[in-house]
């Protein structure tokens, strides 16, 4: 009995359609997104996606390693292999920074976002001069990150199996959407525009 209704169920499963490619599930681009490529002066994107809406901002996006030795902090950046050595203190959630040489001394704040309230590692915020807020970030594997937003807008977005159609904002239009891993690909499906491509978010967000 038991061998008869084995065989009817394998029966009864073979019958069932086929899980067609469109039916497939959409790629989902949920997170946060930053330029993988960047100008030689740090301008790039972020993009965040959340359920009802993107934010597009448009920033300072420089990443970097930093070394420290006593009471120097050296800063790697790596899209034009520079360094830049300051002297620093850490006191409680203040960060204070000045050159060896003299001159102003910059003092940050560790925000509420930062994952670790001692020492250098975790998250630091300042008033750039350019007026908008900027954020510091120094992770313990020895990466350094700063972004400064300076230009944000929100768009309404749709997700097909493999395409982005974005409604409104600096970045509206319709792309192929390719998602490996953790890089995200977008290629304008109109105007003859270059593909753009983005990597997950490697600073915490500000």
């Amino acid at each position: 009995m038991n061998r008869v209704r084995f065989a009817s169920a394998i029966v009864a499963m073979s019958a069932l359609p086929a899980l067609s490619a469109s039916a497939q599930p959409a790629l989902t681009p949920l997170g946060r997104w930053e330029s993988d490529e960047v100008s030689q002066g740090g301008l790039g994107q972020t993009l965040e996606f959340g359920r009802d809406e993107l934010i597009v901002t448009a920033g300072v996006v420089i990443d970097g390693t930093y070394e420290l030795d006593s009471i120097e902090l050296t800063r790697h950046v790596s899209i034009n292999r520079t360094a830049l050595t300051v002297r620093y203190l850490v006191r409680g959630d203040t960060l204070f920074q000045w050159k060896a040489e003299g001159g102003d001394t910059a003092r940050l704040a560790r925000t509420g976002a930062s994952a670790s309230r001692d020492g250098l590692v975790g998250q630091w915020t300042y008033r750039h001069s350019s007026g908008a807020a900027a954020f510091e970030s120094y992770t313990s594997a020895g990466t350094w990150h700063l972004r400064i937003p300076f230009r944000a807008d929100t768009a309404a977005f749709a997700v097909g199996a493999d395409t982005l159609i974005v409604r409104g904002g600096s970045l509206a239009g319709s792309y192929r959407m390719e998602i490996t891993g953790d890089r995200l690909v977008l290629t304008p499906l109109e105007n003859g525009a270059r593909q753009v491509a983005f990597v997950r978010a490697r600073a915490p967000a500000s």
